[in-house]
């Protein structure tokens, strides 16, 4: 007697006998996967082959415990693993082939559901992690990348929460990638951020609320300090970042340029392009300190639909050029409610029109203008009670 000689080969189909098919045995031979030998063998030879496949593919439990080899071990467990439960165990689990995929619970695995996603595996990726997006495991090539995220990132998938205790080290991390950022509702906290150029944010909502689904809230952790900053040195035209539907709680909100580099024709501070902020509210730390939103050199902008009060100014311009100030609602003027310098030969055609500005203190002016071509118009300026210094100064002295 003699046994059928078994293939490691995972047969695609097994052969059904047919009623005309040849009770013939013997060695099985097979072309374009049809027997035409040992006909009465060939399905037993299938299964033995593919029975040899597997059996060369089990995996044994001293494999399984075998951390000297990095494709045994925890590598090895990674091939089956479909599922990881936190980004720390996710960075010690190697892929196998290209396009193994693994599915993120949480990034944390006390928060399962937040920050987790879909990995799929690059192994001859040589990406420079980011702490969200890309990981590695431990080997100078291979990496896990997030899969199908667009160019727009969470900080949730940095590690934070949004639970108003400490996101500052995810809020850096995201901040740091080149891509476009969405904030779901909830309370981050966090310390000062530089914003790339022509970064997009995007938040659920601007208005403070008392349903946590409604608002992304932006609290800034360090007192009397700029929360967004765009402050480049160059001498070339610059994307400006934008701001949608955040309610901004910091002394001072949102910076782009600094105010106190010389703007001048071919000067240190660059012109800024395209700024947006929408649907946001600023409110200050402590009331009447910083500026809202500060913009110097910034052309082609718009600011619309915002809530803003409290701040020392609630609205700087410094040079800027053919913008868009409309639908806002300014109260609780301190110094300035909007304040618009002209510097040099910039400072010019910014439409100030359908505001709506409440409530000065003593002192306060409500909209103060330097500009060449001033355009303020349409707006509505309310002073309920007490005094102001006045409604709109268009004098260049004062400031």
């Amino acid at each position: 007697m003699t046994n059928l000689i078994e293939n490691p080969v995972y047969e695609s189909g097994i052969f059904q006998i047919e009623a005309d098919t040849p009770v013939l045995g013997g060695p099985v031979g097979f072309n374009l996967g049809e027997p035409t030998t040992g006909f009465s063998n060939a399905q037993a030879q299938q299964l033995a082959n593919r029975t040899a496949y597997l059996n060369n593919s089990k995996v044994s439990s001293s494999d399984l415990t075998n951390t000297a080899d990095t494709t045994k071990g925890s590598g090895l467990v990674g091939r089956s693993i479909r599922r990881v439960y936190s980004f720390s165990e996710l960075g010690t689990v190697q892929g196998r082939d290209a396009g193994d995929q693994v599915q993120l619970v949480g990034y944390f695995a006390s928060s399962p559901g937040i920050g987790g996603g879909l990995f799929t595996w690059f192994p001859s990726a040589t990406d420079t992690p980011d702490g969200g997006t890309v990981v590695q495991v431990g080997v100078t090539t291979g990496r896990w990348k997030r899969t199908n995220f667009n160019n727009t990132v969470s900080p949730t998938w940095f590690g934070a929460l949004g639970n108003g205790v400490n996101d500052s080290t995810a809020m850096a991390a995201m901040f740091a990638t080149n891509y476009h950022v969405e904030i779901p509702a909830g309370d981050f906290a966090f310390t000062p951020q530089n914003v790339k150029a022509g970064c997009i944010i995007k938040g659920v909502g601007g208005r403070q609320s008392a349903d946590p689904l409604l608002t992304t809230k932006l609290r800034n952790l360090t007192p009397n300090s700029i929360l967004l900053d765009q402050a480049i040195v160059s001498s070339a035209l610059t994307p400006g970042f934008c701001l949608y539907d955040c309610f901004v709680n910091s002394d001072s909100g949102v910076r782009q340029n600094d105010p106190t580099v010389t703007i001048a024709d071919g000067g240190a501070s660059p012109p800024i392009m395209g700024t947006k902020i929408e649907r946001c509210d600023f409110v200050p730390l402590t009331v009447g300190l910083g500026t809202g939103v500060s913009l110097s050199k910034c052309f082609d902008f718009g600011i619309s639909f915002c809530n803003m009060k409290q701040f020392g100014t609630l609205l700087m311009m410094q040079g800027c050029d053919l913008g868009v100030v409309e639908h806002n609602r300014l109260t609780n003027i301190q110094n300035y409610g909007i304040l618009e310098l002209g510097v040099s030969t910039f400072g010019s055609q910014v439409e100030i029109k359908h505001n709506d500005m409440l409530l000065s203190i003593a002192g306060g002016i409500f909209i103060k203008t330097t500009s060449r071509h001033a355009r303020i118009f349409d707006n509505y300026l309310e002073q309920t009670s007490g005094s102001c210094a006045g409604f709109i100064d268009a004098t260049s002295t004062g400031v």
